[in-house]
């Protein structure tokens, strides 16, 4: 059993209490949080970092793709992530049926990556160096309207451009600085798990309280489940990109550069 529902009403209802407050105050309560929630002050620091860590992995393994869907999510390694539906169900951003501007609906039984959130494009950013500030990809460049009422600048560049689309700007020789790509992503999402397994380890390490250790320890477990998804998921994106290049120039040449 690992108490983990309170905490998520607990951010729940600060959040709905009040959206706008402050960082530090915030991180501080968290801290004195899960102090108390395990008795050791090394916890309580270590908890939220690796919340903050994971927190974009689950999601971020979702919003690489679009992927089929009816009463079911996708998984990572079983259902509708295999490499032919990575290819083929999203081919271009401009693809996206953004409910913004038309009815809801028109998804095509398919479920549209999401933009990545705002501690995961940092860090993107932080690592690769793109997406550069005031590029755009040409579709959201009709946003703007939408963009200042959400008050997101970057929102636009917060997806993940599509396999296909990606493999045409490989062929043809041309870099992507306007937007997120699948290869790069799902190599960051790799190394928060690694991150968010590091510290599940100090946290058991620093444990105490013998009635504590079943609970911190499914922290690792979570952490190392992260770890191997994001390697199989990483196989799989850049064998899509192989086999989408190799589509795409017609020669089987191609097959042999699959990572």
């Amino acid at each position: 059993y690992v108490d983990r529902d309170a905490p998520f009403y607990t951010l729940a209802g600060r959040a709905m209490w009040d959206v706008d407050r402050d960082t530090q105050e915030d991180e501080k309560f968290w801290e004195n949080y899960y102090t108390k929630r395990f008795q050791s002050k090394e916890i309580g620091k270590l908890m939220p970092q690796w919340y903050t860590v994971s927190g974009p992995i689950s999601p971020g393994l979702q919003n690489m793709n679009a992927t089929k869907v009816a009463n079911f999510w996708a998984t990572v390694l079983l259902m509708n992530q295999k490499v032919d539906q990575i290819i083929g169900y999203n081919k271009n951003l401009s693809e996206t049926p953004y409910t913004l501007y038309r009815e809801t609906g028109r998804a095509g039984q398919r479920t549209y990556p999401r933009p990545f959130d705002a501690y995961f494009f940092k860090r993107y950013q932080q690592e690769y160096g793109v997406p550069k500030a005031g590029d755009q990809v040409e579709m959201y460049k009709i946003f703007e309207s939408f963009k200042k009422r959400m008050g997101v600048e970057d929102l636009q560049q917060r997806h993940c451009m599509p396999v296909s689309q990606y493999a045409q700007y490989l062929e043809a020789g041309k870099e992507v600085t306007s937007t997120m790509t699948p290869d790069k992503v799902v190599r960051l999402l790799n190394k928060l798990a690694t991150e968010s397994l590091m510290l599940a380890r100090e946290m058991e390490a620093a444990c105490t309280n013998p009635a504590f250790k079943p609970e911190l320890h499914r922290f690792v477990t979570d952490s190392e489940m992260y770890v191997l998804a994001t390697q199989a998921m990483i196989h799989k994106e850049n064998a899509a990109i192989g086999k989408a290049r190799m589509l795409l120039s017609g020669s089987q040449d191609k097959a042999d550069e699959f990572p």
